[in-house]
């Protein structure tokens, strides 16, 4: 069951509650996609016209998605089939079924595994990021965007024209590749007419991984991950497209993100012979947690909380999410959640809110959250108190 609890959103399956941010679902790609997609579509009709939406805090993306279902009715689609060939490379059969339940996409030679896969998606989905899958035809592209606006109570509703840029993809006279590792594993990304593979290599057994990603996910997706495609190469990849598709059209925050990347890489460039700076610290902590699980490297992530700067807080506590082993850690949170700074309180309450999801502290309830809650710690209630000594024990 999926269901909104203020800016949350509560997964309850199999008695246990997974919160999320109401705000970064919105702006995600293949949102909530452990759930059924039927039960995705459904909350989403509900949740657009739900009247206490317009009293949340919601990104200028999240109320576009907002402003699509609420001007969307899957029902009012019919069913379509349309199968098309891909001659990248090697020819690649594909299938593409739609209707009120959502869109399909099935590699039908198994070109990304086998058995052959189907590749489901949700409308916004589509609407927003382009698709799942190769589709280097435009007009079919076109064609899957019009059947969705066909759904459409108001036609002429400023939403339907937010859809992902159409155009031509560039054309490679040879596909573009970028490779690290060595002969025992490796990885790759691959760009060519159709868009962009990534995957990984090993000696034993070859190619054991292979996945996309659309040129249109590229200019319009802010969550692609460094594991996927690196920073650097993703920004080259969009400097490409952007120098070969006139007046290409890109999402405003991944413009702003492909800027901020430039200003620190140059930033880094300018400080790299800087052992003082908090980026070069950083990396030094990143790199002593990561190959030894070097505790020290819990004082350089607290010294970096003195920097002013936000982005290095937010770093911290991000990192701290993937560090459960760490009793120093473990001892810091702690000490934030007894402390009186709401700042720190709040970001240590993030931190429980990973581990749970991370099934560190499985036993973590929607409850206990929300009788965590700093409202709660300012009234000094003792249903807070009590729960705050279970979690600070188990910090010990």
């Amino acid at each position: 069951m999926i269901i909104r609890e203020g800016e949350n959103i509560v997964i309850s399956k199999s008695g246990k509650n997974e919160i999320l941010n109401l705000n970064a679902v919105l702006e995600s790609w293949k949102p909530l996609s452990s759930e059924p997609l039927l039960d995705r579509i459904e909350f989403f009709k509900h949740l657009a016209h739900d009247p206490e939406i317009s009293n949340l805090l919601l990104s200028e993306f999240s109320l576009k998605v907002i402003e699509f279902w609420n001007n969307f009715i899957p029902d009012l689609l019919p069913g379509i089939l349309r199968k098309y060939i891909l001659t990248s490379g090697s020819t690649h059969h594909w299938e593409i079924q739609a209707g009120p339940g959502g869109l399909f996409f099935k590699d039908i030679d198994g070109h990304y595994g086998f058995p052959p896969k189907t590749y489901e998606q949700i409308f916004s989905d589509f609407f927003f990021f382009g698709p799942p899958v190769p589709i280097p035809d435009v007009e079919l592209r076109i064609e899957l965007l019009k059947f969705i606006q066909m759904a459409f109570t108001k036609p002429l509703n400023p939403v339907s024209s937010m859809h992902f840029p159409l155009f031509e993809y560039p054309k490679l006279i040879t596909p573009q590749l970028w490779e690290s590792g060595d002969w025992k594993s490796g990885s790759f990304v691959r760009m060519g007419d159709d868009g962009v593979h990534f995957g990984e290599t090993n000696w034993r057994d070859g190619l054991s991984f292979i996945s996309f990603i659309s040129f249109e996910q590229i200019i319009q997706r802010t969550d692609i991950p460094d594991w996927a495609i690196s920073p650097e190469i993703l920004l080259e990849i969009r400097l490409h497209l952007m120098a070969e598709v006139p007046n290409l059209k890109i999402r405003p925050e991944v413009r702003a993100q492909m800027e901020n990347f430039q200003l620190k890489s140059t930033a880094e460039v300018k400080k790299e012979e800087d052992t003082n700076s908090p980026g070069y610290r950083l990396d030094q902590a990143l790199k002593m947690w990561k190959e030894d699980k070097d505790e020290a490297s819990v004082e350089i992530f607290i010294g970096l909380l003195a920097e002013t700067d936000s982005y290095w807080t937010n770093i911290v506590f991000s990192q701290f999410g993937r560090m459960f082993e760490s009793l120093k850690v473990k001892k810091f949170i702690r000490e934030c959640l007894l402390g009186n700074d709401e700042k720190l309180y709040k970001k240590a309450f993030g931190v429980l809110q990973l581990w749970h999801i991370h099934g560190d502290m499985p036993w973590l309830s929607r409850e206990i959250f929300m009788a965590l809650d700093w409202q709660e710690k300012l009234k000094n209630d003792p249903i807070f108190k009590y729960n705050l000594e279970r979690v600070t024990f188990e910090l010990l």
